[in-house]
């Protein structure tokens, strides 16, 4: 049986080939969070260059004012949201692991790390004083999270949007069919105008795609 640091060779070296993947103490560090917290962690390796890169490559990210970004785990979309966004956007990253909001916090220290639940955006906002998003993007495990907790996260990102506000979130093929995702795409559609999703990425591992949701709805109850 392999060993936690056989393992997180193995899942960097197929998640980090293109550019600068995680490095061996991220991909450790994001296992052990995995195998602390299986239930919000959701996967065994950062997400890939491959996905991070296809989910930041947009004009509303490259023109946004303010970004927020969900489940951050050790910064492998957040690298790309920080290369695009404007230098004078104001960005928040929220993350639920203590060790990992240290490493965050070291990574990128000229940008702010909220340790907490991303049920909790419009509190993390107030409290750096910071306007409403015009783009908030999700690492978040949605197939594993409690339905509850999906619901309340889900209704922050809506009351919270600028208008004209994208909301991105990511999901493994694998878990396409398991009841809480196929329940997340049906609540995405009620409380968003818009929901389109993207192709496969199918170099990350596992592979992966995403929604791309805009023209939040409040009035559906969400």
């Amino acid at each position: 049986m392999k060993n936690i640091h056989e393992l997180s060779s193995e899942v960097e070296q197929r998640n980090g080939s293109l550019g600068t993947g995680p490095t061996k103490g991220e991909g450790l560090l994001f296992l052990k969070a995995f195998l602390k917290n299986p239930s919000y962690v959701g996967a065994l390796a950062p997400s890939s260059r491959y996905l991070a890169d296809a989910m930041t490559d947009y004009p509303w990210v490259f023109e946004a004012k303010t970004v927020v970004e969900l489940g951050c785990g050790t910064g492998a979309i957040t690298e790309c949201i920080l290369e695009k966004i404007p230098s004078t956007a104001t960005y928040l990253g929220i993350e639920l692991d203590g060790d990992c909001v240290k490493h965050l916090r070291n990574r990128f220290p000229n940008r702010t790390f909220c340790h907490g639940s991303a049920a909790e955006i419009k509190k993390y906002l107030a409290d750096m004083g910071a306007g409403s998003p015009d783009v908030v993007i999700s690492g978040l495990p949605w197939a594993v999270l409690p339905q509850e907790l999906q619901d309340g996260i889900i209704s922050e990102v809506v009351d919270c949007l600028a208008p004209g506000g994208k909301f991105l979130t990511f999901a493994y093929l694998h878990a396409k069919i398991m009841p809480r995702a196929v329940r997340l795409k049906k609540h995405l559609r009620h409380c968003f105008g818009g929901v389109e999703i993207s192709k496969p990425v199918w170099k990350n591992f596992p592979p992966a795609f995403y929604y791309i949701c805009n023209r939040p709805n409040a009035r559906n109850g969400c």
